[in-house]
């Protein structure tokens, strides 16, 4: 962990706005470029010299190959316009290096610890984060994360999963929420490659259950992985750009496991690029009371993606005294171990999340530490 000395320097509103409309535009042109209902949209990499003609001559595998590296550099531009002044939110008071070393306590029993009259609303198109009063990121939004037919994917591929796995409404941690009775598909399934049953963080990890249950969820989760290249593209760059220190962390974690354990091999190797996290969580119409990722390293990010057919719905940080705004597509990032969070109930239709996370019972099995860096500096 970098010295919390390392302070980002205090949020100011203004600065460049040539800078800010440049990062915008950088997001606009990237989400056309991925927005796969045209062929010609589809040319995440291309220059704009090389035109329909280059398009047309690759192969289905090299367009594809294009789509997944937009998604990277989508990532890259989300995180660069969060990062701006104008989108930068700082906290008056909340400091996350007092919140790691702080004992967590009933939910509940959870003051505000932002002053009163202060009310952050993140909502609308543009990035933005949080930062701590001592210098640190606390949260991303990043809306359209995913969009267009790269979204469309996403919701059919888990749908299949779905049917495959047979969603569970009663996972260990479902005393911090319920489900909405809604839909084709309701409850929570798990894609994780080096599970420790919780209760068991000194046996050996192995591939979750929910995998593992018989040949079609294994076959079905083997599809899943092969389906999921563009968000690995976009939660690894994304990871890279917003803590550098975590991402080479959890690289050598990642390689650590891919060492140790085979079936980390076989599994890891069905997309390119590969995803450093262990663990993913598929919630179909879940709602969660408040609640802090108690599994996790302190420090560690969780990134979420939201999908299905809801409207909005509103994430709730009751110690920053903060709320985001997420419609389908969105992807934001957060500490959750060390923030209080909560998403309760949704306007209509079906809300699902796929979650991206890692725990601690494997970090200290492989003796690593989870890093972090401080906040990132402005980007104009």
């Amino acid at each position: 962990m970098l010295s919390p000395n390392k302070v980002a320097a205090p949020v100011t509103v203004g600065g460049d706005s040539n800078r800010v409309q440049s990062a915008s535009a950088d997001v606009g042109r990237l989400r056309a470029h991925l927005d796969m209902e045209v062929d010609m949209d589809q040319m995440s990499d291309l220059s704009d010299n090389e035109g329909a003609a280059t398009w047309i001559r690759r192969s289905k595998n090299a367009k594809r190959a294009s789509v997944v590296k937009g998604a990277g550099r989508l990532a890259k531009a989300h995180a660069r316009a969060a990062q701006t002044r104008s989108s930068t939110t700082q906290m008056k008071a909340f400091s996350l290096s007092i919140a790691v070393k702080a004992p967590h306590g009933r939910p509940s029993a959870v003051e505000e610890v932002e002053p009163a009259g202060s009310q952050t609303v993140f909502a609308g198109d543009r990035p933005r984060r949080l930062t701590s009063v001592d210098g640190y990121d606390l949260l991303y939004h990043l809306p359209g994360g995913l969009n267009g037919r790269n979204l469309e994917e996403l919701f059919e591929a888990a749908r299949q999963w779905g049917r495959a796995c047979k969603p569970s409404q009663a996972v260990s941690n479902d005393k911090k929420g319920g489900y909405k009775q809604v839909g084709e598909l309701v409850g929570t399934t798990r894609i994780v490659l080096a599970w420790h049953a919780i209760g068991h963080p000194h046996e050996e990890p192995g591939v979750c259950a929910d995998v593992r249950r018989n040949s079609s969820t294994f076959n079905g989760a083997c599809e899943l992985l092969e389906k999921l290249d563009v968000v690995n593209s976009y939660v690894m760059k994304l990871l890279a750009a917003i803590d550098p220190d975590q991402y080479r962390s959890m690289e050598k974690l990642y390689h650590w496991r891919l060492e140790r354990y085979a079936s980390s091999r076989a599994l890891a190797g069905l997309a390119e690029p590969q995803l450093f996290f262990e663990g993913r969580e598929i919630q179909f119409n879940r709602f969660s009371r408040a609640h802090w990722d108690n599994q996790d390293p302190h420090w560690a990010w969780a990134i979420i993606i939201y999908f299905g057919t809801f409207g909005s719905c509103r994430l709730k940080f009751k110690q920053l005294r903060a709320e985001v705004v997420l419609r389908p597509g969105d992807v934001i990032a957060i500490r959750g171990q060390d923030l209080l969070h909560e998403a309760e109930d949704w306007d209509f239709g079906e809300r699902h999340l796929l979650v991206h996370f890692t725990h601690r019972a494997l970090w200290r099995q492989a003796n690593i530490k989870c890093e972090t860096s401080a906040a990132a500096p402005f980007s104009d």
